[in-house]
């Protein structure tokens, strides 16, 4: 019984608030990402081996090209009856020799090219996500060990950079609304509903993390000037990495509006459905019957790449298997937060037990931790 005394939560950091609020929320927060992430994160990857990557069907994003690969199908099954129940023939010997020198060649750079594209924007895409939480991380640990003297203010600081990441998956997909179960422990309702209200909701995340820093880190006539070159280099940091968070939005914003040009996309699905109608013409006199499957296999190969880089040129969706899994980001980022703030807790309970010569109790050490403007309840 004095055992599960010692490892009750609400025990050890009865005077740490956040980190109650936060331990207490994990359950919701991991629930409700999971459940909306759970296109992305339940449905095979392409690291499972090959038995999972062609057994699938969603991941292929087939609705893509349903209609002109029906339509495509549909041509080569009118062209081979018609071939096969009359005595009409066509001789493209030379003809099909010349077309798919040129027309071949020509397509398979327009493909080969779209897809090098769509995979760019999705790496782009994923690239910064990744800053995002590298510097999310790094400015949640610089903020717990430098601004330990101001609680109230390290802990809105600390919240809202959780609440950034959350916000800005929301934005990319253009919801409006963001679950209140999403940020539990780190914000209250009130809050969310304030952040859910703004026009952006990343930027104003940002707004509240920068007040934050700049009331923790204020120097004034009485600060040390020790201390208050300290502090003004710390800020200067911090500042530094919100920049690059929201460097990192905009990015992600332009690929979301700004998809490739039309022209190029309308050239090649053009001439690629020309090619693919054409093809029971051209073949229906060597291959009979087969043609059809043929023109249906050939047209699902190459429809299929264009399928792919539509697929994935903007990767936002959250119901889109193959788009970026934005939740588990987000669950990632948020337990990372816990954690340090946890381990931040930690070390000053050890400190004052090593001040005060005591040995395990933790809940009698006095501030650290409290204060926190968000507890998410």
């Amino acid at each position: 019984m004095e055992a599960e005394q010692v490892l009750d939560p609400s025990k050890i950091y009865a005077h740490f608030p956040l980190v109650l609020s936060m331990i207490n929320g994990k359950n919701r927060r991991e629930r409700s990402l999971q459940h909306d992430g759970r296109k992305q994160i339940d449905y095979p990857h392409s690291t499972d081996g090959w038995i999972a990557s062609i057994f699938m069907l969603e991941g292929r994003a087939i609705d893509r090209i349903l209609l002109p690969w029906s339509i495509v199908t549909l041509n080569a099954i009118v062209c081979t009856i018609v071939a096969q129940t009359t005595v009409t023939s066509l001789d493209v010997a030379n003809w099909d020799s010349t077309y798919g020198i040129i027309l071949n060649f020509s397509l398979a750079f327009l493909l080969v090219f779209r897809l090098n594209k769509a995979a760019d924007r999705f790496w782009q895409s994923r690239a910064m996500w990744g800053r995002i939480v590298a510097v999310s991380r790094y400015l949640v640990s610089t903020i717990l060990v430098h601004t330990y003297h101001t609680p109230e203010l390290r802990d809105r600081a600390v919240v809202w950079i959780g609440a950034f990441a959350v916000s800005t998956m929301h934005f990319l997909r253009r919801e409006t609304s963001i679950p209140c179960d999403e940020l539990a422990g780190f914000l209250s309702p009130d809050e969310i509903q304030k952040l859910q209200a703004s026009l952006h909701p990343p930027l104003y995340a940002t707004d509240q993390i920068r007040a934050a820093l700049k009331d923790a880190l204020n120097v004034t006539a009485d600060t040390p000037l020790s201390l208050a070159s300290a502090w003004s280099q710390q800020l200067y940091h911090m500042e530094t990495s919100i920049d690059k968070l929201i460097e990192d939005v905009g990015g992600m914003e332009k690929i979301r509006s700004t998809p490739v040009p039309i022209a190029y996309v309308s050239h090649l699905r053009t001439f690629l459905l020309a090619y693919l109608l054409s093809l029971p013409y051209l073949w229906v006199s060597v291959w009979g019957w087969s043609t059809i499957p043929g023109v249906t296999l050939s047209a699902y190969a190459l429809l299929g790449i264009e399928g792919a880089s539509d697929e994935c040129t903007v990767p936002f969706d959250k119901m889109r298997t193959n788009h970026l899994a934005m939740d588990s980001f987000c669950l990632s980022l948020l337990a990372n937060i816990q954690q340090f703030v946890q381990q931040a807790a930690d070390r000053e309970l050890l400190l004052k037990q090593s001040k005060m010569g005591v040995g395990t109790e933790g809940g009698n050490s006095k501030g650290g931790m409290h204060g926190q403007v968000g507890t998410g309840r």
